[in-house]
């Protein structure tokens, strides 16, 4: 996956100063709860992308410009979605998808 759109969810930022949650992340962390990427290749057995679609991508480790991820985490995004502003919405949509 390339990652285009990867919003700070102040989420994030209380998870990297360890304060989020019972106990500190794991180090190093890549932090990025949430975003949109574009698919660059795909495994066998995957029918529901193709290279090239746009998804929204599932934390945590989205700040980065490659990601990896399980086909069956990813949701695709219809050829009209905007992607900045499903980026900002993932976790919403992610949620309501199923992810």
């Amino acid at each position: 996956m390339e990652a285009l759109w990867c919003p700070i969810n102040p989420a994030d930022l209380v998870n990297m100063e360890g304060a989020y949650g019972a106990s500190r992340p794991d180090l190093p962390l890549v932090p990025g709860s949430e975003g949109v990427g574009r698919v660059t290749a795909i495994g066998s057995g995957v029918d529901h992308l193709r290279v090239g679609d746009l998804v929204l991508l599932p934390g945590p480790g989205t700040w980065q410009e490659r990601v990896k991820v399980a086909a069956a985490r990813l949701v695709a995004l219809p050829a009209v979605a905007h992607a900045a502003r499903a980026a900002r919405a993932g976790k919403v949509l992610l949620s309501f998808a199923g992810a």
